[in-house]
């Protein structure tokens, strides 16, 4: 069950490695901060809030202080948290996902339209648009968006869910091939 676990983080590293460099480091992070403002079209004023939310997460969540992450130190620092305690990994993993979709949500809609997960990707380095397009379908919308609980839901229970027999929408994406950065 942990290996299923551990391929799982190892395919949330490689989303989150906006450059594709096998780390994850400041320059990532800079990189999203860059991205993200041009793919929503932001104003000024909302570029500087959402980037210093977007700093702030990359720090709390995933780099944890660190100047540099590989994909072993997250999977091990996962691992860890996960066998000393899985409901406080469950939580802070539904912390993680709600921070980063409250800023991705730049509509306030309370949903994630194919729109929001388009532009989120590519803010993230994840370019093909009609692979994002493909893959937002599979998560099933209704009228072409998912509520934000539910869209976290799937998320958490993605990176949190050691059962492979068990549907998982985020795992259908990834082996239908629909994920560019698998």
């Amino acid at each position: 069950m942990m290996e299923f676990l551990k391929y799982k983080w190892s395919i949330w590293f490689t989303i989150l490695d906006v450059n594709q460099d096998s780390f994850i480091t400041h320059a990532d992070v800079e990189q999203m901060i860059k991205n993200f403002p041009i793919v929503e079209g932001l104003s000024e004023k909302d570029a500087k809030l959402a980037c210093d939310n977007i700093e702030k997460w990359w720090t709390v969540y995933i780099l944890k202080g660190r100047e540099i992450l590989t994909e072993e130190e997250l999977i091990k620092d996962f691992e860890y948290e996960y066998t000393l305690n899985k409901k406080a990994f469950i939580d802070k993993i539904k912390s993680c996902q709600e921070e980063v979709l409250e800023i991705l949500d730049t509509d306030k809609t309370n949903s994630i339209s194919v729109d929001n997960y388009v532009k989120g990707f590519k803010a993230l380095g994840h370019e093909n648009e009609e692979l994002l397009r493909q893959s937002f379908k599979l998560y099933k919308p209704a009228d072409h968006s998912i509520p934000i609980k539910e869209f976290i839901n799937v998320w958490v229970f993605f990176l949190t869910n050691d059962d492979p027999t068990k549907p998982d929408a985020v795992m259908d994406i990834i082996e239908a091939g629909l994920m560019e950065c698998m």
